[in-house]
């Protein structure tokens, strides 16, 4: 099913939201706002306990790569590693 020029905006900004946040565990409150990101998935909880806060759109780590399996940097200069 194509994608509608709507949805590929929508998916453009998650991506752009969650680039800074590659490899690290983010919950959040919509689909475009971290509400905290941290090295485990305890640290999140630990902080949303603290804050008294909810993960209303979820909690998930940051992939490293896109669904299409492309590798993404988390910082502009980084190097990709051999595999």
């Amino acid at each position: 099913m194509a994608r509608t020029p709507d949805q590929g905006r929508q998916e453009d900004g998650r991506r752009a939201a969650l680039a800074p946040y590659i490899g690290k565990w983010v919950a959040l409150e919509s689909p475009t706002e971290v509400l905290v990101a941290a090295d485990t998935p305890e640290e999140v909880l630990e902080w949303l306990k603290q804050h008294g806060a909810r993960a209303s759109y979820g909690m998930f780590q940051v992939p490293g790569q896109t669904a299409d399996g492309e590798r993404v940097l988390a910082h502009p200069g980084d190097q990709i590693p051999d595999t």
